[in-house]
């Protein structure tokens, strides 16, 4: 990795990445995810989506744990710790008792919003940030992918696994 590297020469341009507005439904982000790993061989080639307001302006993220958490049947939610009664093993099995009303219930739970489940952002940078800070966020405000931003708008999104990469080259090429 060159000490000058900057976000720009390695984010993943806005209209690549999975985004969707914050009006969307859950169901909405799952495709805009499908859509954006189209010719990957099936593999999904992004873990998060990015959530805009009309004028394209950040409002949050959603990984596809949070998409998954969305969808969840209200029978596999976990309970209140103290419940009485409550014990991790009895729960799986009420969930494998019940995993025929699973799909059902999942693709009612997809139709909410997606502004019931988004997660606010903790960090942005800017196309002009050197690498070594989006390294440092990442780090330390625990996040795999970074939303690039010029003033209020989105052009683009910084991801891990790109960034890994790029350091794990610059460490074995010397």
């Amino acid at each position: 990795m060159q000490d000058g590297k900057q976000v720009k020469d390695m984010m993943v341009p806005a209209f690549d990445y999975p985004h969707v507005a914050q009006d969307a439904s859950v169901r909405d982000a799952m495709a805009a995810i499908r859509k954006a790993s189209e010719n990957t061989g099936g593999r999904v080639r992004f873990r998060s989506v990015i959530v805009t307001d009309k004028d394209s302006r950040l409002v949050g993220v959603l990984s596809i744990k949070d998409l998954l958490k969305a969808i969840e049947p209200d029978y596999m939610r976990a309970k209140p710790k103290g419940f009485e009664g409550y014990a991790p093993d009895t729960d799986a099995g009420l969930v494998e008792l019940m995993k025929n009303l699973f799909t059902e219930k999942c693709r009612e739970e997809a139709g909410k919003k997606v502004s019931e489940a988004v997660n606010p952002v903790k960090a942005t940078v800017n196309p002009g940030d050197s690498i070594a800070k989006a390294v440092y966020l990442m780090l330390h405000k625990d996040m795999t992918m970074l939303p690039v931003t010029e003033g209020d708008k989105v052009v683009g999104a910084l991801r891990l696994i790109d960034v890994f990469q790029e350091v794990r080259d610059m460490v074995l090429n010397g």
